[in-house]
């Protein structure tokens, strides 16, 4: 995922080297343009591992409660 990240980060500021001999807004543009795509980032980067830890925490759950009901069960 980080490698991603990294690989837009430095597509975009080749881009901005490409636009900086224009006039100074485009320079402002791509900036904001930059802060918009990393908090997008960081924003999936949150949400995966919101998703990762829920999935993880309902495994765990589920593998708890089939240890106890065989343990139980098995003496």
């Amino acid at each position: 995922m980080l490698l991603l990240h990294r690989r837009l980060l430095s597509l975009l500021s080749i881009r901005a080297m490409n636009t900086q001999g224009g006039a100074g807004y485009m320079y402002v543009f791509f900036v904001m343009e930059e802060m918009c795509v990393l908090l997008l980032c960081v924003w999936l980067d949150v949400c995966m591992m919101f998703w990762v830890g829920y999935i993880a925490f309902k495994s765990s759950v589920l593998l708890i409660l089939v240890w106890t009901s065989r343990s139980s069960s098995g003496g």
